[in-house]
Parts: C-alpha cells; sequence; structure tokens
C-alpha cells in the first residue's frame, strides 16, 4: 500500500506540470473516484499554532492544507496574475513563516519545487515554476487530491479563523486572464475562470510539505 501511496503522489505531481490532470469545469462536475489512497477522513496535525488537513504522504513528508481561511487578502496589486510575483507568495514565505512557526517547526518544512502550469481550461500562462517553502495548490492539484468522491472532498469548504463565516479561496492557477486568479468557491465548487486578483477578501489557505517526526 505505501508503495501504491508513493507513486500515486507522484503521478498527481507531475500531472500539475503538464496540465493533464483532470479539472473541474464550470459545466461538468469531476468524476466521483471508484479508489482512493488518501489518508483516513480529515487526519489533522497541528503546527504553528493552526490545524492542518493531510492530504497526502510521501517518502517521508506529508502535504499539509490548512483547515480554515489564515487571511483575506488580494492576490495580487496588479494586473499580471503569476505566483512567483504575487502578494501571498510574498506573504506565506516571509511574514506567515517566519512569525507562524518556531525554529524547529521551520526546520522541518521542506523546501519544494512549484510548478505553475498554464490554465487547463483557458490556456493563460502561470509564469516560471518556484521554490517555495509554502504555497497554494494549483487546479490540476486540488481536481486529484480533492475531488468528489473522495475523503477529502469535504474539506474543499472552508471558514475564515477571524470570524468562523464561510469563505472562498484562492487557488495559484491563472483565470480565464492574466488578471483573474482561480478559486474555490464558499460551497467548495472550484471556479477554473477565477475572479479578479485584486480583490482583497480572497481567502488564504497555505499548504505545505512536512517531514514526518521519527
Amino acid at each position: 500500500m505505501k508503495k501504491i501511496f508513493l507513486a500515486a503522489i507522484l503521478l498527481i505531481f507531475a500531472a500539475c506540470g503538464n496540465g493533464n490532470a483532470e479539472i473541474f469545469t464550470e459545466e461538468t462536475p469531476p468524476v466521483a473516484a471508484e479508489e482512493t489512497t488518501e489518508p483516513p477522513l480529515w487526519e489533522r496535525v497541528h503546527l504553528g499554532g493552526l490545524d492542518w488537513i493531510v492530504l497526502a504522504e510521501a517518502e517521508g513528508k506529508r502535504l499539509i492544507l490548512s483547515e480554515g481561511v489564515i487571511k483575506r487578502a488580494a492576490f495580487s496589486n496588479d494586473y499580471s496574475v503569476m505566483w512567483q510575483t504575487s502578494l501571498v507568495r510574498e506573504y506565506l514565505n516571509g511574514a506567515f513563516f517566519y512569525d507562524n512557526f518556531a525554529q524547529d517547526e521551520r526546520s522541518r518544512i521542506v523546501e519544494t519545487q512549484v510548478t505553475n502550469s498554464p490554465n487547463p481550461t483557458y490556456g493563460t500562462g502561470g509564469g516560471e515554476n518556484t521554490q517555495d517553502r509554502v504555497f497554494l495548490l494549483c487546479l490540476d492539484e486540488i481536481a486529484a487530491l480533492m475531488r468528489d468522491g473522495t475523503v477529502l472532498d469535504a474539506a474543499r469548504v472552508a471558514h475564515y479563523l477571524g470570524d468562523g463565516s464561510s469563505a472562498w479561496w484562492w487557488l495559484r492557477s491563472t483565470g480565464y486572464s492574466s488578471d483573474f486568479a482561480a478559486i474555490v468557491r464558499a460551497d467548495g465548487s472550484v471556479r477554473t475562470d477565477g475572479r479578479g486578483a485584486e480583490i482583497i477578501h480572497g481567502g488564504v489557505r497555505p499548504v505545505l510539505w512536512l517531514e514526518v517526526n521519527q
């Protein structure tokens, strides 16, 4: 089972690079998976004062997503929506990383090659690949890891930690044009065309690879 799980995770991240993973669209709901290899339902870890959902595990590391929306902010302050120059990336790998995690926690967060492929529906360019310790999910990753029929589909619905209200949240993928970023709606559905990246109340749900303590 461990080998199968590792192979599945590697395929997911390969798919994110070439845009071939199944994608949610406005017209066609995702097809339910017949078999999944995710961790048990809603497995959590506590890190940096936050609860995180375990999305995947491979090679002694866990891919974890914040259970709630930690912040509301614009994705970008200009009309070029590229992850590598976004305000969200700057915040997550700067103030959030250094202020939220203790030194021993930071040492376990793995620097990751993040692939920024074009929007698979509209072909909008995704920009350069990046090296990040904290990032956002892309369209391909959320389709592979949190699609309908898996144990994690309900985890697409999130609430703002500030007041408990339901919240939509940013993905790092571009939307239908260069000034839009893809999002997950408050009801958990995925909007591939996105919303304007300058909207200041977009939700931020960080994701990271964490080394598992031996």
